[in-house]
């Protein structure tokens, strides 16, 4: 069974989490408050939508903004955590005898 994971850009991304200006944007992002966005192009790069949905949960809950990094950062290793197991898959995909 498979998770789909909606990539939001731009304007879609930005509006999720309130109609921010770029620049507020991506101050977000350099202060830790918003997930660095995943390249999905040359020169393009989106944001999973489930990971805006976490930030603008918490933002509902009335989290201050050092819980919304401990949050981004968790959002971020979790990243990490399914990059690695989808290696191991990769890896067991290509040691399997065909």
């Amino acid at each position: 069974m498979h998770k789909q994971i909606n990539i939001l850009r731009g304007e879609r991304g930005r509006a999720k989490l309130g109609d921010m200006s770029k620049t507020t944007w991506y101050g977000q992002i350099d202060s830790g408050l918003i997930t660095v966005g995943v390249p999905v192009g040359l020169r393009s790069v989106g944001w999973p939508e489930h990971e805006l949905d976490a930030i603008l949960a918490a933002r509902l809950a009335g989290w201050p903004d050092e819980h919304i990094r401990t949050l981004v950062k968790a959002l971020m290793d979790a990243r990490r955590v399914g990059a690695a197991a989808l290696t191991v898959y990769m890896q067991a995909a290509d040691a399997t005898p065909n």
